[in-house]
């Protein structure tokens, strides 16, 4: 009888003890659970949010700035445009100041909430254009208001604020994607490493833009001899038509926007001459497409620019070596080069 008694209060002890320990173990999951749902709500609330006020912000300015624009077209109208003129500008600035008051915490939020991938490229796909296109904007008003400008004149302006907005409809798409999708605060996604360093070794370079991108455009434009090409890192009227009389002397569309095309001339011609290959008779491609505009800019004879090293070809470069005491070779290695290239 005691025996039995002994196993029942061993039984109820030990039923007792597992019993409440599990009972911990589902409350803590059950509270755990409560506090992951709670906190994915809030996240997903202050998401959503950071989106309508950056979203709201955005469209915003793309619209003032058009209406600075349109009234910046409509200014040799009188003295009523004028005053539509002083108005849209007004409300630019309006907007303009509540822009830069967020700025920082926007960007802030967006990279808390939809990762760093999504603030990168708001930050150098969206509001650097955004600063670019402001000074144009500002710029060609100014010279409206000066009576620089006595009519309407062909811009990009306009047309470089329909592609951002664009940008901006993109940019929304994928972040209203990330909302519907959940993959928020540390779901979500991280830069693609190489589509960011391609991006940002090669920008978009054009009126209104500053840095290093457009020092480095300033400096292969002075080296090519394209005019008298101030290198200050700011992309001005000068910088444009210097940009524009290198594209047309190399057969490129001349809209003054350094893009892939642009870059790839300036760089190619400037590339040190260690890295360039020997060209010589029976060679052909972009290296002697090269070459044979260097000797056309350099004056020697009547040089097709057609890729191909032949007879003509070596010709003009052994008449080039002759005229610069240099080996006759028609073979252009390293010291032609570089005195192709002015770096002798």
């Amino acid at each position: 009888m005691a025996s039995q008694v002994g196993v029942l209060v061993v039984g109820f002890l030990l039923t007792s003890g597992l019993g409440g320990l599990l009972g911990y173990v589902f409350q803590k999951r059950a509270w755990q659970h409560q506090y992951d749902t709670a906190r994915r709500d809030e996240v997903l609330r202050q998401a959503i949010s950071t989106f309508e006020e950056l979203a709201t912000l955005m469209d915003k300015r793309i619209y003032r700035m058009r209406r600075l624009w349109w009234a910046a077209q409509d200014m040799p109208g009188g003295a009523a445009a004028g005053e539509r003129l002083k108005v849209a500008r007004d409300g630019y600035n309006v907007v303009l100041f509540e822009w830069n008051d967020n700025l920082n915490r926007l960007l802030a939020l967006v990279r808390t909430y939809f990762g760093r991938a999504t603030r990168d490229r708001l930050e150098l796909e969206i509001l650097e254009e955004f600063v670019a296109i402001g000074r144009a904007l500002e710029d060609y008003v100014g010279r409206v208001e000066d009576g620089r400008i006595s009519e309407p004149q062909p811009s990009r302006v306009g047309h470089r604020l329909n592609h951002l907005a664009h940008r901006v409809y993109r940019l929304d798409i994928a972040m209203l994607g990330l909302i519907q999708d959940n993959r928020l605060g540390t779901k979500a996604p991280a830069p693609a490493r190489s589509e960011h360093v391609a991006a940002s070794e090669r920008p978009v370079v054009q009126f209104g833009v500053q840095g290093g991108p457009v020092w480095e455009v300033q400096r292969l434009l002075a080296r090519a001899g394209v005019g008298d090409v101030q290198i200050d890192g700011r992309f001005g009227p000068e910088t444009e038509e210097a940009v524009k009389s290198f594209q047309l002397s190399r057969h490129l569309d001349a809209d003054g926007v350094v893009g892939r095309r642009t870059w790839d001339t300036l760089r190619s011609e400037h590339v040190a001459a260690s890295e360039r290959p020997v060209v010589q008779r029976g060679v052909q491609g972009g290296r002697v497409s090269e070459v044979q505009r260097l000797l056309a800019r350099a004056g020697v004879g009547d040089v097709q620019i057609d890729g191909r090293f032949g007879p003509e070809t070596e010709e003009a470069v052994k008449s080039f070596q002759l005229s610069r005491h240099l080996d006759a070779d028609g073979v252009v290695g390293r010291r032609t080069w570089d005195t192709l290239l002015g770096e002798a």
